[in-house]
């Protein structure tokens, strides 16, 4: 059986941008008025899920960039409203899965 939780909530800003992933597998996150442009840590390991949920606060960018953010998404998501992404650790980057724009 495969789950996902329980949810942390994660404020990022424009000088504290970076998510600490650590063990986490279902992030709320919330922006702070400037967009910030998120970076994710490292996955715990091969195969880790992990949903990030737009809190519906204030945006926040995911930004599809591998050597920078540790991301390859189909494009670079402005996350607002109820915006969900799902993406998985690869060993070196976090690879999208899906993207629901639920705003």
């Amino acid at each position: 059986m495969l789950s996902i939780g329980p949810r942390k909530s994660v404020q990022v800003t424009k000088t504290n941008r970076t998510i600490t992933v650590g063990d986490n597998s279902y992030l709320s996150v919330r922006g702070d008025g400037t967009n910030p442009r998120v970076i994710l840590t490292r996955g715990r390991e091969n195969g880790h899920l992990l949903l990030i949920e737009c809190s519906l606060g204030l945006p926040f960018t995911m930004v599809d960039n591998v050597p920078v953010h540790r991301t390859e998404l189909s494009a670079t998501r402005t996350m607002k409203g109820a915006d969900e992404l799902l993406l998985v650790w690869s060993g070196l980057r976090w690879v999208q899965v899906s993207f629901s724009k639920n705003h």
